[in-house]
């Protein structure tokens, strides 16, 4: 016999997830505000606070679907995002709600059977609780366990902060003896770690799907350095001002090659560990020293901003972009095929062959690039051979004629000239 809550835990499962991940694809913020909502759901739904008088099980676990929600968009931001985004995010849920509820105290709210002070700090505390440990827990896996599959790692790190979740709400269970009214007694423990348990499960799965075919644009391990629990709760915001500025190329805006020689072995990483695809692609600027000469440095530099923008606007959300000095970039491209990556370089070829640059004078018509491609672990399961590779293919591309994409040894038959 199904239970009569199942096919509506299953219904808000399903909805919640996409309006998680569709408002994530919109929009952080937008994100932010829905998690937001579903944790004065959740404070105001739980026991004591609830006095709807009615049997509880649909409720109780309605509520566990919501709780582990919140770990899920947090997990889900930390992949995608990074540390900053995830600590920004974090915080700023637990201090909005907190904001929210202490106007409401202020302005006389004292509905006293929806609105009890300690139960709802007591509950915004365990979000907070459990939004650091999915974090802490993932991490900590990832540096320990580098092999295990991305699924067990998501998988444990929910089951984790859900356990705790779990823990501490029945640790502070006593908050309903203080209450003037009771409602009938909660399902049971076990039936409780049972739905939890499916309910992880189905995130789980769910994030593990979008690392599998969208990729993540991970920034969360510094090469070198273990990540720290301590630095994620504390918010360094001059710290943050510096590293930013350090990683960030002045004149373009893009990552600079400090932040490719972190980022780089990184992605090496991640893509032997999922068995995916890493596309590495050197971009060079083809006659930039005639440009220079002809119409002076300042075109020189108005040219590079122009071609990064046009890198940035035609790249996806997870692909990484580089200035790698001078008048040479870089791009690496997770979870992407060689024939997708030549693909996406032919259409960033043609975009930058578009850039106007008549204002400066005729001399010279246009701006093209020169491309050349390498793949992990395809072709070699070696950083620093990728690199190699994709810079012989580049060479190759500008010694053939430039303007054009290598991405094998073989040099193209069909050349387009500047």
């Amino acid at each position: 016999m199904i239970p009569a809550y199942l096919p509506q835990l299953l219904l808000e499962a399903v909805v919640t997830t996409a309006l998680s991940l569709i408002l994530f694809r919109t929009s952080l913020t937008f994100l932010a505000i829905f998690l937001g909502a579903v944790e004065l759901i959740i404070t105001i739904m739980l026991p004591p606070n609830s006095v709807t008088g009615l049997r509880q099980d649909s409720l109780i676990y309605s509520s566990l679907l919501l709780s582990t929600l919140v770990f899920f968009g947090v997990l889900l931001v930390f992949l995608s995002r990074g540390v900053d985004e995830t600590r920004r995010l974090v915080f700023g849920l637990f201090f909005g709600i907190v904001c929210i509820f202490a106007v409401l105290w202020l302005v006389g709210f004292n509905g006293i059977q929806i609105f009890f002070v300690p139960a709802i700090f007591s509950r915004l505390l365990i979000i907070l609780a459990g939004s650091i440990l999915v974090v802490y827990i993932y991490s900590q896996l990832y540096q320990r366990l580098p092999r295990i599959p991305g699924i067990w790692l998501i998988l444990l790190a929910l089951l984790g902060a859900s356990a705790i979740d779990q823990i501490l709400l029945r640790a502070t269970q006593g908050l309903s003896l203080m209450l003037p009214q009771r409602l009938l007694p909660p399902p049971s423990l076990g039936m409780q770690s049972m739905v939890r348990l499916g309910i992880v499960l189905w995130f789980s799965g769910v994030l593990a799907l979008i690392g599998r075919y969208k990729g993540f644009q991970v920034e969360e391990f510094p090469v070198g350095k273990r990540f720290s629990l301590t630095n994620f709760i504390t918010y360094r915001q001059q710290y943050e001002i510096a590293r930013n500025i350090a990683i960030r190329d002045e004149l373009t805006g893009l990552y600079n090659r400090r932040h490719f020689n972190e980022t780089f072995p990184r992605e090496v990483e991640r893509a032997k560990r999922y068995n995916q695809p890493l596309s590495l692609a050197f971009i060079d600027i083809d006659h930039f020293k005639r440009i220079n000469d002809t119409y002076g440095h300042s075109a020189g530099d108005t040219i590079l901003v122009e071609v990064a923008q046009v890198l940035m606007n035609n790249s996806r959300d997870i692909d990484i972009i580089f200035r790698y000095g001078g008048e040479e970039f870089v791009i690496l491209l997770p979870s992407t095929s060689k024939s997708g990556a030549v693909t996406a370089m032919n259409k960033l070829r043609e975009r930058v062959s578009q850039i106007d640059i008549s204002g400066f004078g005729s001399e010279i018509k246009t701006v093209t690039v020169s491309v050349g491609l390498a793949i992990c672990p395809d072709e070699t399961s070696s950083g620093s051979e990728l690199v190699t590779l994709a810079d012989k293919r580049l060479f190759a591309a500008k010694g053939a004629g430039r303007n054009q994409v290598v991405a094998t040894e073989d040099i193209p038959t069909t050349i387009t000239t500047t």
